[in-house]
C-alpha cells in the first residue's frame, strides 16, 4: 500500500514538474527582441505581475493535488471513520486554500492595475511627496 502511494505521489510530482518546464526553459523565439520591455515599462505590470501569476499557478496546482489526495483518501478509506474524516478535512482545507489563493489573486491584480495606471487604489497608504533638498 505504501509503495503504491509512493508511486502515485512520484507520478504526480513528475506531472507537476513537466507542467512548469516552459517557465524553466522557454522555447526558442523565431525573432530577436531588440527591446524586450517597452521604453515606458512599469515594474508592476512587466515584472511583478508575471511573478504573481506564476505563484498563483503553482498554488492553484497544489490545491488540485490536495483535491486528488483527499479524494483518494476518501475512496480508499474502506468505511473507516477516521480515514473518512481525514479525507473530508483535506478536501475542506483544499477548498479554503483555493479560495484564499483566488482572493489573493484578485487583490494583487487590483493593486497592480492601480500601480500600472500611476495611482494606487483607494485605501492603500502612500508616501508623502518628497521635495528636493537645498
Amino acid at each position: 500500500m505504501k509503495k503504491n502511494i509512493l508511486v502515485l505521489m512520484g507520478l504526480i510530482l513528475i506531472i507537476f514538474i513537466f507542467q512548469f518546464i516552459n517557465y524553466l526553459f522557454p522555447p526558442a523565439l523565431a525573432i530577436t527582441l531588440n527591446e524586450p520591455l517597452p521604453k515606458e515599462a512599469k515594474i508592476a505590470e512587466h515584472v511583478i505581475a508575471p511573478i504573481i501569476r506564476l505563484i498563483l499557478t503553482i498554488t492553484g496546482s497544489a490545491a488540485l493535488v490536495m483535491f486528488v489526495y483527499g479524494g483518494f483518501i476518501l475512496i480508499t478509506s474502506g468505511g473507516t471513520s477516521n480515514l473518512i474524516q481525514k479525507g473530508k478535512n483535506i478536501l475542506i482545507w483544499a477548498v479554503i486554500g483555493l479560495l484564499f489563493v483566488m482572493w489573493a489573486g484578485v487583490i494583487a491584480n487590483w493593486i497592480i492595475t492601480g500601480l500600472s495606471q500611476g495611482k494606487l487604489p483607494s485605501g492603500v497608504p502612500t508616501l508623502p511627496p518628497t521635495t528636493p533638498g537645498p
